[in-house]
């Protein structure tokens, strides 16, 4: 199994931001004074979650509170696939 992520976005404003680090606070505040300067910028940023089982839901809804939250635990490959192929649709869907 891979590690656990948790995925926001703020549905306002696409930059990915991977591995972001919501226990160290000199990077949140860097991150949050450029997500500030950049308003028009469409955030997507990708949390690890740390070992542990540490929930990091309202600690991501505390630092950004204008971003909804989603989470990914452990999943298989077919269950990733699965998870792809559904978003796609979904996706296409829209179109």
């Amino acid at each position: 199994m891979g590690q656990s992520l948790a995925l926001f976005w703020n549905a306002t404003a696409c930059l990915f931001w991977y591995d972001v680090d919501l226990l160290n606070t000199e990077r949140m505040d860097i991150l949050k004074q450029l997500i500030a300067k950049h308003p028009n910028v469409r955030w997507i940023l990708l949390a690890r979650i740390p070992a542990g089982g540490l929930t990091m839901e309202p600690l991501a809804a505390k630092n950004f509170p204008d971003f909804e939250v989603f989470t990914i635990r452990d999943l298989t490959r077919k269950a990733i696939r699965a998870l792809a192929t559904s978003w796609l649709q979904l996706g296409s869907d829209a179109r």
